[in-house]
């Protein structure tokens, strides 16, 4: 502004201290930062190496401070295959034999639960003992989850049995890179004779529980 003898006086303006101000003064003027918060939607992810879900929540109008919250929720890598069945009845007694399409991708390195679910059924004709259906979890020849009995007749009277069960069978796998998790299975017979044995409505599941 001119004064009496025509000089000009700068004034700086002045800033409000509270708190939810973001201006600064500079050298070249006032500065406010510019912030952009942007989420993605739910079931996306930025990249290849993680799925997580961002929640935005806008401040409301007018609010002061102005605060956004973010959230992350993960969504874990994660699979199934299903249903499979697997005809044992002539294949030898001990022979493991991969359920036909139940095998998943673990699609990278980590650790995963791996999770099979099946029935087995059978026909024993007696007298006959230690007459099984079983599987277990393969990668590669290596079995990864106990080798669970699905089905189990172990009389030795005479006669003709059919016999039905279901199991599961589980492992927390660790995977050094992408890997095939195949569901096998097998019969086994001490003594007499299985006319029919099977594994029926065979599921794989797996999830991503740690990196």
């Amino acid at each position: 502004m001119g004064g009496a003898c025509g000089r000009t006086y700068r004034v700086d303006p002045r800033l409000d201290p509270a708190e939810c101000n973001a201006l600064q003064q500079t050298a070249a003027g006032l500065l406010v930062p510019a912030t952009a918060v942007e989420g993605i939607a739910p079931g996306t992810a930025v990249g290849d190496g993680r799925s997580v879900d961002i929640d935005v929540q806008a401040p409301e109008d007018g609010a002061c401070p102005a605060t956004w919250t973010v959230g992350a929720r993960l969504t874990p890598v994660h699979g199934q295959a299903g249903p499979g069945t697997l005809n044992l009845t002539s294949v030898a007694p001990a022979t493991v034999t991969p359920v036909p399409g139940m095998s998943v991708v673990l699609p990278e390195a980590g650790v995963y639960e791996v999770v099979a679910d099946a029935s087995g059924s059978q026909t024993v004709v007696g007298p006959a003992t230690n007459a099984q259906v079983r599987m277990s979890l393969f990668v590669a020849e290596a079995r990864i989850s106990p080798d669970t009995t699905l089905t189990l007749f172990s009389s030795s009277i005479a006669g003709t049995f059919v016999t039905v069960g279901s199991a599961s069978s589980r492992a927390l796998y660790q995977a050094t890179g992408p890997a095939t998790v195949q569901l096998q299975g097998y019969r086994n017979l001490t003594s007499g004779t299985q006319s029919t044995a099977a594994i029926v409505n065979a599921y794989v599941y797996f999830r991503k529980v740690a990196d």
